[in-house]
């Protein structure tokens, strides 16, 4: 089994490198990069510091043997996954008419996926959300004359 040379292989045809190309990257000789690909020798650290450092590997997954592919995938299906449960969750919360002040399972999924928001933008944002479709509109036509009065009575910068 030759799981580094196979990796180190794998990160040059990713890279769309030939072995000339990619052993000069990383400071080797051709000859020594097939040696490494073939399984007959193993890098040297400085080879596997470059490798590294020049093609943002990781060590863990140059040395244990995980496809690159099968690591990203994997991150995928986990992210996935947990926006299929949080949607369940918010399904079966409709369903069953539970509302519980400030569970927000919007929110939840937000914080995981995107930047944070303030304490008031969650209670603000909670609270918009219990609203009807018409209040909700009749809010954000309030909070627009808001800005545009605001924006009439700031001065310019120039």
């Amino acid at each position: 089994m030759n799981i580094i040379g196979d990796n180190i292989k794998t990160v040059r045809k990713i890279n769309s490198l030939n072995q000339i190309e990619f052993a000069k990257v990383l400071g080797i000789s051709q000859g020594t990069l097939s040696d490494i690909e073939s399984g007959k020798s193993k890098p040297s650290l400085e080879t596997l510091i470059s490798l590294l450092e020049k093609f943002d590997v990781n060590l863990y997954w140059l040395i244990k043997g995980q496809s690159f592919f099968e690591s990203k995938l994997r991150k995928t299906e986990i992210k996935d996954n947990l926006r299929e449960s949080i949607i369940l969750i918010e399904n079966e919360l409709k369903e069953s008419y539970l509302q519980i002040p400030f569970l927000d399972l919007y929110l939840l999924r937000d914080e995981l996926f995107t930047t944070k928001i303030s304490n008031n933008e969650n209670k603000l944002l909670g609270l918009f959300r219990r609203l009807k479709p018409k209040d909700q509109e009749d809010i954000i036509s309030f909070i627009e004359v808001k800005l545009s009065k605001n924006k009439k009575q700031t001065p310019s910068i120039s």
